[in-house]
């Protein structure tokens, strides 16, 4: 039993090929190890190594220009105390790198600049304008419905409109209308000639992200406002846990409730066709081949 219970000595040669070069130490935080992967030998001196008093520049760091940064300043920290004018050097004029810096950095904690405020202002243009045309096509149907060239077409006219009063449909126009919301800033920035691409790129992420999270977490939220509506317009409301019946066959036993019907095979159904659509469109590769096309263009 001796040799199976024998303990095995502790091996040295995980901690010898873990050894890290001091001097070569990565100054950008995202690419460096986590401290207990390191040699236990040398954690003590890493950092040591990182906490130096130096002085860094954090808009320079953010959005530095490679061709003319001060690497004092950004890579290597600054530690020359003696020499304070090298502050005002750094800093240098109005149109200087650093300024630029500084500049990008107020742009991005500025929150009525943000992508999505920018949802939020086009959202109410939009309803503004699908209302309008809903409108007109109310208006149209109804008087196809009372002056019609036939009993036929005023019969098809008068269902519609009885249609339109409906819980299933009020849902269908409801979900398209908030799609069209979250979709319209891209839209309408793909098809701008003068478009950014890396400012299109992030709105395709932004957007993508928004419809995930729709899928995942907003059914409860878009049924709620349905249901508002209804009691706003005397709609008859539908209860999520009676069983679904269809419309279109309602002697058809369908064999699930409500609320499985409009949540899995309407919302997600639909929901995930638009996420399937993004990623064709904009695939991963697709995406990173745009954004390294970008940074060729001066």
């Amino acid at each position: 039993m001796e040799k199976y219970l024998k303990r095995k000595a502790p091996s040295t040669s995980n901690a010898s090929n873990n050894t890290i070069d001091i001097s070569d130490l990565p100054w950008d935080p995202s690419e460096r190890l986590n401290i207990i992967t390191c040699n236990p030998n040398q954690i003590d001196e890493i950092r040591r190594k990182y906490l130096v008093d130096k002085a860094y520049c954090l808009p320079c760091y953010l959005f530095r220009d490679p061709s003319g940064t001060d690497a004092a300043f950004v890579t290597e920290g600054f530690n020359s105390w003696s020499k304070k004018e090298r502050f005002k050097l750094h800093e240098g004029r109005v149109k200087s790198n650093h300024h630029k810096a500084v500049a990008k950095c107020e742009d991005l904690l500025n929150q009525n600049q943000s992508i999505v405020v920018a949802f939020l202002k086009q959202s109410e243009l939009a309803k503004t304008k699908y209302h309008m045309r809903l409108t007109a096509s109310v208006e149209v149907i109804k008087y196809v419905k009372d002056d019609g060239d036939n009993g036929a077409t005023r019969l098809q006219a008068s269902g519609l409109l009885s249609y339109f009063k409906t819980f299933e449909f009020l849902f269908y126009m409801h979900l398209i209308l908030t799609i069209l919301e979250l979709t319209n800033s891209l839209s309408q920035a793909l098809q701008r000639k003068d478009q950014d691409t890396l400012e299109a790129l992030d709105l395709i992420r932004t957007t993508k992200g928004q419809l995930q999270m729709l899928r995942e977490n907003g059914f409860d939220q878009v049924l709620e406002k349905r249901y508002s509506f209804c009691d706003k317009h005397n709609i008859a409301k539908l209860d999520m846990a009676e069983g679904y019946v269809n419309t279109r066959n309602p002697r058809k036993k369908m064999n699930i409730s409500n609320r499985h019907y409009y949540n899995y095979d309407l919302f997600n159904t639909v929901l995930d066709m638009q996420i399937r659509e993004f990623g064709d469109r904009f695939c991963e590769i697709s995406t990173e081949l745009l954004q390294n096309m970008a940074a060729l263009n001066p």
